[in-house]
């Protein structure tokens, strides 16, 4: 999953303080692309394939909104 999906960062103001938490705790991942934090959400469409990943820092309303529109779109 984390090859179809790569990680491109946090965002937001979270993001920043979310980067400098995983920094003291020592989490640091040998590949780029290896999930940080258990709450990373990846979005998987009808046929299972990997569409989309959202880190912890995403709001749930973004999530949401995405899944509303991937639902649309493939009815």
């Amino acid at each position: 999953m984390k090859e179809k999906a790569p990680f491109k960062g946090f965002s937001g103001v979270k993001g920043f303080f979310f980067s400098g938490v995983m920094g003291l705790f020592g989490n640091k991942k040998e590949d780029e692309n290896d999930v940080r934090w258990n709450f990373t959400k990846f979005i998987v469409n009808r046929k299972g394939e990997v569409v989309q990943r959202f880190e912890p820092t995403t709001s749930m309303s973004e999530v949401e909104e995405y899944v509303k529109n991937l639902v649309e779109k493939e009815n």
